[in-house]
């Protein structure tokens, strides 16, 4: 019960991930170019959403609930929700750099710098990415984890 309660979660998860990833790479990427401050609070809205995947989880759970059977929900909810978000978001942010958009967090003048040393921006893009979606991915499924958790623990019946 614990898989098909943290499977049924992490796909409503993963649409409403999927649909965060997407506004923050295509809709609001050049306001935080412009006020960096703003992606740390989407990233804390990210955080939120993932604990808010947890409890879901946590709800799909048969009662009676334990916290540790939540936090195992809300982990398999995190980890689907967060993995595929996460590698959306690389991918958009991959196409973007090719295609010759600026890297989130890098002035002009850096990236001049940069290509005029002769490295490969794709290659920055692709291992900055794969170490941001680890990070990202472990933060998602932890936050879940400990949503299904806090729930289980709180609601056991």
């Amino acid at each position: 019960m614990v898989g098909k309660a943290g499977l049924k979660a992490g796909l409503i998860g993963l649409a409403v991930m999927v649909v965060i990833s997407l506004i923050n790479q295509l809709l609001l990427v050049e306001i935080y170019a412009k006020q960096p401050i703003l992606s740390f609070a989407s990233c804390g809205v990210s955080v939120v959403l993932y604990v808010g995947i947890g409890v879901l989880a946590g709800l799909f759970l048969p009662a009676p609930r334990k916290a540790g059977d939540g936090a195992k929900a809300g982990l398999i909810a995190g980890l689907i929700s967060a993995v595929v978000s996460v590698l959306l978001g690389v991918l958009i942010m991959f196409i973007r750099t090719q295609s010759g958009a600026p890297l989130p967090g890098v002035t002009p003048e850096q990236l001049e710098m940069i290509e005029e040393s002769g490295i490969n921006m794709g290659l920055i893009t692709l291992i900055s990415g794969s170490v941001g979606a680890i990070c990202g991915a472990g933060i998602g499924a932890g936050a879940a984890a400990g949503g299904g958790a806090l729930l289980a623990a709180i609601k056991p019946d």
